[in-house]
């Protein structure tokens, strides 16, 4: 069987969508090792190591987005998958996807196109879509099966694993606080937030931030951290901070979903206004993070007045922590990947 990805993974989008879609295939292999998997999309040099580290073929295309349909319609006549996966933020119409559907099972995650509609199977992960929203799909669906909600957020196995080996805190340390902005942090809200911390309140706090693997602005984060008090640390991201944690500010994303599942409570910024009303709706229907808003309309005096509140309030914290915790139960990437499985016909 031969399942096809359509996915990006640059630093204008981050790598947030091939991360996922990896630690899918990677969980089908394992309780499918005869599957083929391929991947089609545009790659930068990080992404492009990421699928040779998994062994997974490769189709990069460099200008497929602007030969989307022309050019994804020849490679699946190529490759004739048995399922396409497609999980990128992209105005697919209800006729291109119909006309995938004859070559393939179509399955659509996380995008709210028309073609969505239309594909065998919908996936949105996520729990802070609009009701609004939610019943606009159901009503207009056309899907074999909807599949919408928390249930759905896919926590891939490295996470599971390092959440597994869980350090206990200490009582006698600083309270540390990590920043995460993504892989590549296109906006430079790292920037915006590194100045704000070296406000004296947080003097008594070890900070990290993690620079993602992507990450676009180098020079000035280099200048900065020139100047930077010394509790205050750049390091590579990685998952093993999330278990040491007291705090964590983090833009909206796919991270903030994972660390809630790690119990670290969460100060979420949207980075961009789609991103900045998810991350409201999230904090007001399941009170899971703290929302800071959107990056431009926050200041420095709102951003440690809030930050502050909750570094002195641990029910807050505890609060948090158990309705992150109860909301993302790790099983995500299971349901997934056993829904693929299920229609995929050989």
């Amino acid at each position: 069987m031969r399942i096809l990805f359509r996915v990006d993974g640059y630093p204008e989008i981050g790598m947030g969508h091939i991360v996922r879609c990896v630690a899918i295939a990677q969980h089908m292999k394992v309780k499918s090792p005869d599957i083929e998997f391929f991947f089609c999309g545009q790659y930068d040099e990080p992404a492009q190591k990421l699928l040779q580290k998994n062994k997974l073929k490769i189709y990069h295309k460099k200008d497929i987005e602007n030969r989307e349909y022309a050019d994804f319609k020849n490679i699946v006549s190529q490759l004739k998958p048995n399922t396409i996966f497609i999980d990128r933020l992209y105005e697919y119409d209800r006729e291109f996807v119909i006309d995938l559907k004859k070559y393939s099972t179509v399955i659509m995650f996380h995008n709210l196109c028309e073609g969505a509609l239309y594909s065998q199977i919908a996936i949105l992960p996520s729990a802070h879509s609009s009701d609004e929203v939610v019943e606009k799909l159901q009503k207009q669906s056309k899907n074999e099966q909807l599949l919408i909600g928390a249930p759905y957020i896919p926590i891939n196995g490295q996470i599971r694993n390092e959440k597994s080996t869980k350090k206990q805190k200490t009582s006698n340390r600083r309270t540390q606080i990590i920043l995460t902005t993504g892989g590549s942090d296109p906006k430079g809200v790292s920037l915006k937030v590194l100045n704000w911390l070296k406000d004296e309140k947080f003097s008594h706090c070890e900070i990290i931030f993690l620079k993602g693997n992507s990450y676009m602005r180098i020079e000035e984060l280099d200048a900065l951290a020139k100047k930077l008090p010394e509790n205050i640390k750049v390091e590579p991201f990685s998952y093993s901070w999330f278990n040491t944690a007291d705090i964590a500010i983090c833009t909206f994303g796919v991270t903030t979903y994972e660390l809630l599942y790690f119990g670290v409570p969460t100060l979420s910024i949207g980075h961009a206004l789609t991103n900045a009303r998810g991350s409201q709706t999230l904090a007001d229907r399941h009170g899971a993070i703290v929302d800071l808003g959107y990056v431009d309309d926050l200041t420095k005096e709102m951003f440690v007045n809030d930050l502050n509140e909750l570094i002195i309030s641990p029910d807050k914290q505890n609060k948090l922590r158990t309705k992150g915790q109860a909301l993302i139960d790790g099983k995500g990437i299971d349901r997934i990947v056993n829904t693929i499985l299920e229609t995929t016909q050989p």
